[in-house]
């Protein structure tokens, strides 16, 4: 009778530490999505900095032509 509590006692200790890893791992998941979505948000951002500053390079380089020109 010992032996099969004892057996049922690591069976159920073996569960408790299967629903554990479980649920580290579908916490790990959900963290990892968290993580994409910043990535995107992160990624969309850097576009839209990356655009703003071809246009305001092209603005600068504009101006200088402009202020050359009536330089010369």
């Amino acid at each position: 009778m010992a032996d099969a509590r004892g057996s049922e006692l690591g069976w159920k200790r073996l569960e408790n530490l299967v629903a554990g890893l479980v649920q580290a791992m579908n916490k790990m998941a959900q963290e990892t999505r968290e993580i994409k979505q910043e990535m995107s948000a992160v990624v969309v951002q850097m576009d839209l900095m990356r655009e703003e500053m071809r246009a305001a390079v092209g603005e600068a380089r504009q101006f200088t032509l402009e202020h050359s020109r009536r330089l010369q």
